[in-house]
């Protein structure tokens, strides 16, 4: 009995071990399945048929690349839409680990950023809309070719097109969608881009010609300076290739449909929009909302410094002001959006840069709309709270201030107004406000009158309701 009593004991213990190891190897096998690290790709959404929106999500050859090379790593592969030409400073101040849009890997990037091995060739060819006129590289001669800002296609024109043809102006823009309509508006008579997009402007386009007029270029993925991705998406890649799937993704997007709406006005087709406009506008409101909170106080406390009778305060409010409406608000958001995580290392979001930028801006401007308020208010109200005891704390938070707020009401209306309006500018550091929400539309959907006109009804409207609100207050201070 014992015998057998320690032989099934023995036998037990070598199930258990064997279950242990087969549980043990499947822990293994499922967290190599689950993605170890989190990588965030910057892309631009406007360039078709590399990054594209559909149906509100981001696709395209680019994209598809970056995800199979996701796999690969067993990494997460997180997409941030931004601007083409803020990429590359986005990747050296280390708010996306990868960039990829269409990149060539130029001498003048290679001095900023990192780049992997090409992973596709394009050629650079010049579309145009049929004319008699046009049809080949010499008739461009003292005409207007448009080019992406910042592109390969910008570098090839300013150093090549510029010596081949005499006196040819060159237009840069941020986006291909705002090329097209150039190009239809006749602002334009040709445009550079890649051959592959050149195919997808023939899908969407009826009218056009395009020509080859560049040698090959190569497109490589970008990442920041000494990082260790270069060399896994290295690997990545050459996995790909020797398998054949980026063939099989270049097959895949080269026979794009056609996107483009053309005829009178189609406002029916905003209507699936209606939610990404609505997300577009409560972002515009928290940012108008979030600065406003931040810059008055601020403001008041600068209105405050510049009637102090403290010099240093005084010079140090009138230089802040002085520095903040001498400089264009857009220098000031690409300044605390890229400049300060260079700097100091610390990675400010694209909401907390936009309500520093505004709300820092907006103190510049009302704090000289609340000092006119303060200094408004007659000598007499001062010299009476003296002779009641009134601390100037008191005097001026009791007294004078409510009497200047319903005073200088109105030009505070306007600033709230002006700050609704500049809000659009952060739609350039990628948030998603409604301006950057009716561009991602408009490159989906290739329409570009529409969008524009209900994001200006959108504006409108929260404009008047701010103005009638205000007039509301107005009325009943009044009687206050």
């Amino acid at each position: 009995m014992k015998y057998i009593f320690e032989k099934f004991t023995t036998l037990n213990l070598c199930v258990l071990c064997a279950i242990s190891v087969l549980m043990l190897g499947c822990k293994e096998n499922s967290s190599s399945s689950i993605p170890t690290q989190q990588i965030i790709v910057g892309t631009s959404s406007d360039n078709p048929p590399y990054e594209f929106l559909e149906n509100g999500q981001i696709v395209g050859l680019d994209i598809d690349i970056i995800k199979e090379a996701g796999k690969y790593l067993g990494a997460e592969i997180i997409i941030k839409d931004m601007t083409f030409d803020g990429l590359l400073g986005a990747l050296s101040s280390h708010r996306i680990d990868v960039a990829i849009a269409g990149f060539s890997a130029t001498e003048e990037r290679r001095e900023a950023v990192d780049f992997s091995d090409d992973y596709l060739e394009s050629k650079i060819s010049l579309v145009f809309l049929k004319n008699d006129n046009l049809s080949i590289l010499s008739d461009f001669s003292e005409k207007t070719i448009g080019v992406q800002s910042g592109s390969i296609h910008e570098i090839f024109a300013n150093k090549v097109l510029k010596e081949k043809l005499d006196d040819i102006t060159i237009k840069s823009l941020p986006k291909i969608p705002d090329l097209i309509q150039d190009m239809k508006s006749g602002r334009i008579q040709g445009m550079l881009i890649g051959s592959l997009e050149a195919k997808q402007i023939l899908s969407i386009l009826p009218n056009i010609h395009t020509i080859e007029v560049g040698t090959e270029s190569a497109y490589a993925i970008a990442f920041p300076k000494g990082t260790d991705l270069t060399e896994k998406f290295n690997r990545a890649l050459m996995d790909m290739k020797k398998r054949g799937i980026i063939d099989q993704i270049y097959a895949k997007w080269a026979a794009p449909e056609s996107k483009l709406t053309t005829g009178q006005l189609n406002f029916s087709a905003m209507i699936p929009y209606t939610s990404m406009i609505w997300d577009g506008i409560l972002v515009t409101l928290k940012f108008t909302l979030a600065s406003l909170l931040c810059g008055l106080p601020l403001g008041i406390l600068l209105a405050l410094f510049k009637i102090s009778q403290t010099r240093a305060t005084r010079i140090f409010a009138n230089v802040y002001t002085s520095l903040f409406r001498g400089t264009p608000l857009l220098v000031q958001l690409g300044l605390f959006y890229h400049a300060i995580p260079q700097l100091t290392g610390y990675s400010l979001t694209a909401f907390e840069a936009g309500v520093l930028t505004f709300a820092l801006n907006s103190a510049a401007y009302s704090s000289e709309i609340i000092r006119a308020g303060i200094q408004s208010i007659d000598l007499g109200q001062w010299e009476a709270a003296q002779l009641l005891g009134l601390s100037r704390f008191r005097t001026i938070f009791g007294i004078i201030l409510p009497q200047a707020v319903r005073n200088i009401l109105p030009a505070l209306v306007n600033e709230m107004v002006d700050l609704l309006k500049e809000s659009a500018l952060v739609s350039t550091i990628g948030e998603a406000d409604l301006l950057r929400q009716v561009n991602k539309i408009s490159a989906e959907k290739f329409l570009y009158f529409e969008p524009l006109i209900i994001a200006a009804v959108c504006y409108y409207v929260m404009v008047m309701i701010i103005s009638q609100s205000a007039k509301l207050l107005e009325k009943r201070m009044k009687y206050v």
